[in-house]
């Protein structure tokens, strides 16, 4: 394993190398929506209902991930056109 990818933690099967972390633009809009009222409402409801389904599928691959594998969260992969 290159040294810049760290086991964080290992539970049976799962081999998890990074956590899931909040994204930086739902931690703001969470901060600005108890201020204020949000312009794109919509918008901030589509990411929290995105990221709670994220961390549903986290749960469930934690309880119920029976193959050898590596789990690497908020991995974005890009292609040139």
């Amino acid at each position: 394993m290159s040294e810049n990818l760290k086991l964080i933690e290992s539970t049976g099967a799962m081999n998890l190398l990074k956590r899931r972390e909040t994204p930086v633009e739902l931690m703001i809009l969470r901060m600005l929506c108890a201020r204020m009222t949000l312009p794109d409402d919509q918008h901030y409801l589509n990411l929290e209902q995105g990221f709670a389904g994220e961390r549903i599928m986290d749960g469930w691959l934690e309880e119920d991930l029976s193959a050898d594998c590596l789990v690497i969260n908020d991995l974005l992969l890009e292609t040139e056109p």
